[in-house]
């Protein structure tokens, strides 16, 4: 018989009678289709006829090869929902990408068209150029605030560019502004690449002098911002560390002023959601009159509204008026929430305020309404560390236990750990050290599981942990750096209970575990978390000299 190939160009030159002539392959819809994604990954340019060719099986193993995937040619429907897979990541990836070149323009030209960012903004600009010794142990053995920061920005300046630079020297201006160092976090942020970095940078020096207390220096800074809403965020830090110093006549003027230029917010949620933030500190210096004005301008907001967009700002109105204590009102704004992400963060506080108002049965039916265990789990354990302490033990404990059932629903791992972790602490805290402890071998993340055995050992009744558990628990983390943030966070929760030894204690297991670290970015980053953390050990120390 002869061979196809030479019965092909016998027909072709008319020596082979019509019955001989060959057909064509039939058509197939699964084949047209993956012709059509091959095509759209530049790896098939032959017809889309939905028929198999030579050309499609070399173009079927070529996609095969780059894969990983067994090169057999072949044309079947699990290769087509493999390419719908990855030309998905692809449609999506380049949807981002546009996204992402649009916000980094919009961010530009705010930037560009604001005097006071115009020359921090500038095309090709040299970045600074701290004057810091290579020798970054020297610090570490005499550590301060100014040279850990030096080392930080000196770190993130000689990583290599892009996101992941920007985002350790984010972190470096971040902790200048905290330390009060408003020209040295300015400088720093010229060194930022992306116009969106900037921006946040901004706002970020902004928070870091109202947290520094001075809120002459974070309301001047405050004018650099370019950006409506990030300089409305700001403002409202700005705002809430003036309430925590109980200067509430500088608060009031200060939200007076930003009701101002809510108008200025160019979307409704944005409006709706300051205008919430706002009547709770409003509330918080016993300002109810323009608490009430708020919520209700922000419910005046919705009307029109797209159904999603009426969802988010009635989460967010029963969210505040939950914060203001008033349940009622806000149980019946939570009804006009039908999506059960959006209603969650507003039950968990609806819940609390009820427990507040001595309506204990109504918060165990508001939680029983959070759909998600890995939410309700979270939610049941604090209320249950409120209800120990208006209700004793007894009640809390079968929250608890209800707490405990839900875990094993949650399907992802890392919040699986992190409802368990939540579990465990609220054990210990309505003092239930046995099962606490219990609770806390059962997380599955390293960095959770040490960081709860360093809570639970820290605890009145620490005597329960030996100190080599979280010890052990502590060389299971994979990398330093989150040994450093985990005992940073220890060592604040140690400040926050007034007790300088043991946040002592973990300020120099931080110290010692960002001594292995070399990669520059994650330098930078493991410095700056230790100069934000000595900031807060001398502040709590000054405190205490008063």
């Amino acid at each position: 018989m002869a061979a196809p190939a030479t019965l092909q160009a016998a027909r072709e030159v008319g020596d082979l009678p019509p019955a001989m002539v060959l057909p064509l392959p039939q058509s197939s819809p699964i084949v047209l289709a993956i012709q059509s994604l091959l095509s759209e990954l530049d790896l098939y340019h032959g017809s889309l006829d939905g028929r198999t060719s030579a050309a499609l099986s070399d173009s079927i193993r070529l996609h095969q090869k780059g894969w990983g995937l067994s090169q057999d040619g072949r044309a079947t429907e699990d290769l087509l929902q493999h390419l719908e897979m990855v030309v998905g990541m692809r449609r999506i990836d380049r949807r981002l990408g546009a996204a992402r070149e649009e916000q980094i323009g919009a961010a530009r030209r705010l930037l560009l068209e604001h005097p006071a960012t115009r020359e921090l903004w500038r095309e090709g600009k040299a970045a600074p150029s701290p004057a810091v010794g290579t020798d970054s142990a020297l610090c570490l053995d005499d550590p301060s605030v100014r040279c850990l920061l030096s080392h930080a920005l000196g770190a993130a300046l000689r990583a290599p560019e892009g996101q992941m630079r920007d985002w350790a020297l984010g972190d470096v201006v971040a902790v200048y502004a905290k330390a009060g160092w408003s020209g040295e976090a300015l400088a720093a942020a010229s060194g930022l690449a992306d116009p969106r970095s900037l921006m946040a940078a901004l706002e970020a020096i902004v928070r870091g002098l109202a947290e520094s207390g001075d809120s002459d220096a974070a309301l001047a800074a405050l004018e650099v911002i370019p950006d409506p809403p990030r300089r409305a965020d700001a403002l409202l830090a700005v705002i809430q560390g003036q309430i925590e110093e109980h200067d509430s006549t500088r608060a009031r003027e200060n939200l007076r002023h930003l009701a101002g230029h809510v108008g200025g917010l160019s979307a409704p949620h944005l409006q709706v959601a300051l205008l919430a933030r706002m009547a709770e500190l409003a509330a918080r210096i016993g300002d109810g009159e323009a608490a009430q004005d708020w919520i209700a301008e922000a419910r005046h907001l919705l009307i029109g509204a797209s159904a999603e967009m009426r969802a988010v700002g009635h989460a967010m109105i029963a969210a505040s008026l939950a914060a203001l204590d008033r349940p009622a009102e806000a149980a019946g704004e939570l009804e006009r929430v039908d999506d059960a992400l959006t209603r969650v963060a507003a039950q968990m506080a609806l819940a609390e305020s009820q427990l507040r108002a001595g309506q204990a049965d109504q918060a165990l039916v508001t939680l029983e309404r959070i759909e998600s265990p890995r939410y309700r789990v979270v939610a049941l354990c604090r209320l249950a560390i409120a209800m120990a302490a208006s209700q004793g033990r007894a009640p809390a404990s079968t929250l608890l236990d209800q707490a405990a059932q839900a875990v094993d629903a949650i399907d992802l791992p890392f919040a699986r750990a992190y409802a368990q972790s939540r579990l465990a602490l609220a054990r210990s805290e309505i003092g239930q050290p046995d099962q606490a402890l219990a609770a806390a071998g059962r997380i599955e993340d390293p960095a959770l599981r040490a960081q709860v055995y360093w809570a639970l050992h820290d605890s009145p009744q620490g005597q329960e942990v030996a100190q080599d558990l979280p010890e052990a628990a502590s060389r299971a983390i994979p990398d330093s750096f989150s040994r450093v943030w985990m005992f940073a966070d220890l060592a604040r929760a140690r400040l926050k209970a007034g007790d300088r030894e043991g946040a002592g204690g973990h300020w120099r297991r931080a110290l010692d575990s960002s001594r292995p670290i070399t990669d520059l970015w994650t330098r930078a980053r493991a410095f700056a978390v230790l100069a934000s953390l000595l900031i807060d050990l001398e502040r709590f120390g000054r405190s205490r000299t008063r």
